[in-house]
């Protein structure tokens, strides 16, 4: 598998992710989450090295799919999270997605707390970028 590295951070990723909205969001039937989970392992073996997730995505629940499927993958792999939704003072659409942005700071500090826990990162330092 081509690699690439990802600004001046040196990260090397796979040039192939595997984004996995779809395996609890927007597009329904969703398949089981043994079988979600044997796909993101065999993605792994494959050579994919980056995922992507965000916590809206179930709300949360994608977030703890790939938390479980590449726990014993933890340090070969890059898991890209997405946030900016209060999960917690907002109005939900249908649904259950919230549909209030925040990028407040307690926002921003609840939604990493939370992705790191769901993901299952605890032992890992986020490499968080943001433009000024």
């Amino acid at each position: 598998m081509k690699k690439r590295i990802l600004g001046n951070s040196g990260l090397s990723v796979s040039a192939i992710g595997l984004g996995c909205m779809g395996m609890t969001q927007s597009y329904p039937p969703y398949i089981p989450k043994s079988e979600s989970i044997a796909l993101i392992r065999r993605a792994v073996e494959l050579g994919v090295t980056f995922f992507d997730t965000a916590e809206v995505y179930g709300p949360f629940i994608n977030e703890e799919l790939l938390g479980e499927a590449l726990e014993p993958y933890r340090d070969d792999v890059v898991i890209a999270t997405k946030f900016g939704y209060d999960t917690v003072n907002s109005k939900n659409d249908s649904s259950g997605r919230p549909i209030a942005l925040s990028s407040r700071p307690e926002t921003i500090r609840q939604a990493v707390e939370g992705s790191l826990k769901r993901l299952r990162t605890g032992s890992h330092r986020p490499i968080l970028s943001a433009s000024r």
